[in-house]
């Protein structure tokens, strides 16, 4: 059973709290009378390995629909083990998906200065050479302003509701701060229910790292050797990062999880399995509430959510 939910007495089902929590934070966060409906945005890390290696149990060839022949990578154990981490980003409305930024972050060994500068990435996508590439902090900070600067002629007009997981990287001091400054609402998806909560987990995900590989094996196919360059698999990142994510309206999968859901029937069929009813009050979380967002052991620093005041988070101690 979906563990956000369980049996109720009298054979019925109930809402868990944490996903009960969710939805009234973001139904709270989306009511804002004399506005235009809310902007619902998602953003959430993925790992890339820059080798894609062959899967086991099918036989993929030209033939396949959908699927190209594909060759045995030709890699040394060290780039075999290489990964850059996508920071996708989508959001409810189509017409402003395009201005959404895309990051991609490497680790500076695997993108040299010379690289770097000789592939040209569509606007909205930038390539961050790091010393890791693993989100931090201080990408966070990069990437919020990066987004109210997208998004600028709608901050006046339209609420931006941001939904993240809880990683570590999310709930620092000076991202929390950083987006209230912006004006960017956050909304925190509980631990361990981001399959189910998620918009880019539930739904986008799948079809991106589908186009990533169908994408790879066509490089591989057309290579003589049947390696992928650098400089291709990360162009091969960017276009997925454009083409396959503005090829798509994405309003469905958001509310599939919650997010501007107006019925019982637009969740998800996993939800709807288990909820009978689709009557949510709109209500910001209580200290005791939010502190069910987030594992055990971890906390917030004491901060100010841009949709919270600063007393609701006033007790929480520091990661």
């Amino acid at each position: 059973m979906f563990w956000v939910f369980g049996p109720a007495l009298g054979g019925a089902c109930y809402l868990h709290p944490e996903a009960a929590v969710f939805w009234r934070w973001l139904a709270w966060c989306g009511h804002a009378p004399g506005q235009q409906p809310p902007l619902y945005v998602n953003m959430d890390e993925t790992s890339v390995a820059v080798v894609q290696q062959n899967g086991t149990g099918a036989v993929v060839t030209a033939s396949t629909p959908g699927g190209v022949a594909t060759l045995a990578p030709k890699a040394s154990l060290s780039e075999r083990r290489a990964a850059v981490t996508c920071i996708s980003v989508v959001c409810d409305d189509a017409v402003l998906q395009p201005k959404l930024p895309q990051l991609i972050v490497a680790a500076r060994r695997l993108v040299t200065k010379k690289l770097k500068e000789s592939i040209k990435f569509p606007g909205s996508v930038t390539l961050l050479a790091e010393k890791s590439a693993w989100n931090n902090s201080a990408i966070m900070l990069k990437f919020l302003s990066m987004l109210a600067e997208a998004l600028k002629e709608h901050v006046g007009t339209r609420r931006i509701v941001l939904i993240m997981d809880v990683a570590r990287c999310h709930l620092s001091q000076m991202v929390l701060d950083h987006a209230r400054h912006l004006n960017i609402w956050l909304v925190l998806v509980p631990a361990g229910a981001t399959p189910y909560l998620q918009p880019l987990d539930a739904t986008v995900f799948k079809g991106f790292k589908a186009y990533l590989r169908r994408g790879y094996a066509r490089i591989q196919v057309a290579s003589a050797t049947g390696s992928v360059s650098h400089k291709d698999f990360l162009e091969l990142l960017a276009e997925a990062a454009t083409k396959h994510l503005c090829s798509h309206k994405w309003a469905p999968a958001f509310r599939q999880v919650g997010a501007g859901t107006t019925g019982l029937q637009q969740l998800s069929s996993d939800l709807r399995r288990f909820v009978k009813s689709w009557d949510v009050e709109a209500k910001p979380p209580s200290s005791a509430e939010l502190g069910r967002i987030f594992p055990k052991g971890k906390r917030p620093c004491p901060t100010s959510f841009a949709s919270l005041p600063r007393r609701r988070l006033c007790a929480k101690t520091s990661i």
